[in-house]
């Protein structure tokens, strides 16, 4: 597994480079409890007003990056010595 980590700014960046509106809005998250509980709270996050409806930047962006990065590697001509030769040179 690839992790990559990409701050707050690189995010917010990266929306409003594609004319997006950025702002701050709650979400809900599930927090684990003892006893096998969950709780749900309410957190800040960055999130992409689009249609009217807030979406969780990070996630997306995630899911952005992930499907990229998978057509990236698995595009007809890019052998496996063309992309590690990409990332050693890099």
């Amino acid at each position: 597994m690839v992790q990559l980590h990409f701050k707050e700014e690189q995010i917010r960046a990266f929306f409003e480079a594609r004319g997006f509106k950025v702002t701050i809005s709650g979400f809900e998250q599930a927090r684990t409890l003892y006893h096998n509980r969950t709780e749900f709270v309410e957190v800040d996050r960055l999130a992409v007003k689009h249609n009217g409806k807030n979406y969780d930047a990070e996630a997306l962006f995630n899911e952005i990056i992930q499907n990229k990065l998978k057509s990236l590697l698995l595009a007809p001509g890019n052998t496996d010595a063309i992309i590690i030769n990409s990332i050693l040179n890099n």
